[in-house]
């Protein structure tokens, strides 16, 4: 498989809080690309803004999956919560208590097999066919609200703290719940597409869809998307990460 991850402070003030994952490779500022083979986690991280120290949590975060190797007898679940109690830790000894990561990662036990692996807000999507579909659910007070009937659909796009999350890794006073789901059977020339919210909140599907479409290397394409998250206003850090099997 193919990997191609472009992360940048863009126009948001002060540090890149983001950090993207890949086999070994913690990225925390510009490219990488490899060819790898499973297994190996690929993986986005979004610090979160407001706490402290979110660019050491999000790195910190994607270090320790960085010496796991994921295979079907892995506990997902256990494996981010030992994760987020790590950074707790950490940020205690360290004196940056309560820093806090989203994390989205995609655990590859083989080629076209693993599991999605989702804290916060970051999310993952399948390229196919010319379609982008969603492999994650945000862990959001707006979702929450959506989902309890409290929202509509453009109420939750609209909503002004769309932003707020659920606990994240890191969090000292509740311990996040991690998604874990299987992945869809994959097939060669899918594309697994991952990032933070300063993509997602700014760059409508479509738009996405239409990038993803054109004849061009991935890598292209990837830092396209980027260029599109500048130009519809983002004001965050924007990371993308692309698989292609």
């Amino acid at each position: 498989m193919y990997i191609f991850g472009y992360t940048h402070q863009g126009k948001k003030p002060g540090q890149n809080e983001d950090s993207f994952l890949i086999g070994k490779k913690v990225i925390s500022a510009g490219s990488a690309e490899v060819t790898a083979n499973p297994p190996l986690f690929a993986a986005v991280a979004d610090g979160v803004s407001g706490e402290t120290s979110g660019e050491v949590a999000s790195a910190m975060a994607l270090g320790v999956l960085s010496g796991v190797k994921p295979s079907e007898k892995t506990d997902f679940e256990a494996l981010i919560i030992s994760v987020h109690r790590f950074l707790k830790m950490q940020g205690t000894l360290k004196k940056l208590e309560n820093m806090q990561t989203t994390l989205c990662a995609v655990a590859f036990t083989g080629v076209t097999d693993g599991y999605v692996i989702n804290v916060g807000d970051s999310r993952a999507y399948l390229w196919r066919g010319e379609k982008l579909t969603r492999l994650t659910k945000d862990q959001s007070l707006a979702q929450l609200l959506f989902e309890t009937g409290q929202l509509s659909k453009a109420e939750r796009e609209a909503f002004a703290h769309k932003n707020v999350i659920l606990p994240a890794l890191g969090n000292l006073t509740a311990e996040p719940v991690p998604d874990v789901t299987k992945l869809p059977e994959l097939f060669s020339g899918d594309v697994i597409l991952m990032c933070t919210d300063g993509f997602s909140d700014y760059v409508p599907v479509s738009d996405a869809e239409y990038i993803m479409s054109q004849p061009e290397k991935l890598s292209v394409r990837i830092e396209k998307l980027y260029g599109r998250a500048l130009m519809g206003g983002s004001k965050d850090n924007i990371t993308v990460l692309g698989i292609l099997i």
